[in-house]
């Protein structure tokens, strides 16, 4: 078997000393099981905590974000399509905005063996165009309309 890494358009390769990019990977829970510095910085940005053990689970708007993801695997493993895809979204801070493309990894086990990775960063990318963007907005609970992600399959 031979593994081959192809470039996504409009990514790149994170250092260690990156601080441009935050990473972030959840469970099928919604739990944290992943951040980086840059990751851990927004989930206390987004939760309004410094506490570490209060970041295992992320704030509301990351589990609206990773709620809709985890439906959209759902759908795409009924249907056994186990591709990664990925969104591109905004979430209003406090603080700054933060640009977000979130992936969704199924699994092909089980639900609970997915995966959702974010990718955050303060800069936006040419992806996070204004015509393009979803801009989610940081409040104690879910908004009541938001205009859904468009989702987009890409291959890894």
């Amino acid at each position: 078997m031979h593994t081959e890494v192809l470039p996504i358009e409009g990514t790149h390769a994170v250092q260690q000393a990156d601080t441009a990019s935050a990473i972030v990977v959840l469970s099928s829970s919604l739990v944290v099981l992943y951040a980086n510095r840059g990751g851990m910085t927004v989930l206390r940005e987004l939760k309004g905590t410094e506490e570490e053990a209060a970041l295992e689970i992320p704030a509301p708007v990351i589990a609206y974000l990773g709620n809709g993801i985890l439906k959209h695997i759902d759908v795409r493993r009924m249907s056994h399509v186990y591709a990664p895809f990925s969104i591109t979204c905004s979430i209003q801070a406090p603080a700054r905005n933060w640009y977000c493309r979130a992936l969704g990894l199924p699994s092909h086990e089980e639900i609970d063996r997915s995966r959702i990775v974010l990718l955050f960063s303060d800069i936006p990318t040419r992806s996070d165009l204004p015509e393009r963007r979803n801009l989610v907005p940081l409040t104690s609970s879910p908004p009541h309309v938001l205009s859904v992600p468009i989702f987009e399959t890409s291959a890894i």
